[in-house]
């Protein structure tokens, strides 16, 4: 088998895995209301754009998404902040800090 290939192969596997991570993160938000109040600028909570630049400066290690987490849970006051398990929670923290949307 030629070995030439694999590198393409890679490639393009790192890059499907990446597009299921964005859609995973990009339907997350959505059903947990996020965009209701961080869906466009203007609104008097800080935009999905301005959050997820601030996240992506941070990154995505384990540290920095458990920072994002505390951070979003400090606004507990915030019903919706409160809503969704960790889980669901890093899921939209991750698509953020690859830059989303």
């Amino acid at each position: 088998m030629k070995r030439a290939g694999w590198p393409a192969l890679a490639w393009i596997l790192t890059l499907s895995c990446l597009q299921a991570h964005a859609d995973d993160g990009a339907r997350a938000a959505s059903s947990l209301g996020c965009l209701n109040c961080h869906g466009h600028e203007g609104q008097s909570s800080p935009s999905l754009r301005h959050l997820a630049d601030r996240a992506a400066r941070r990154g995505d290690n384990a540290e920095a998404l458990q920072h994002l987490l505390q951070e979003m849970r400090e606004h507990g006051s915030v019903h919706s902040h409160r809503m969704p398990s960790d889980a669901s929670a890093l899921v939209v923290l991750r698509w953020m800090a690859h830059g989303a949307p």
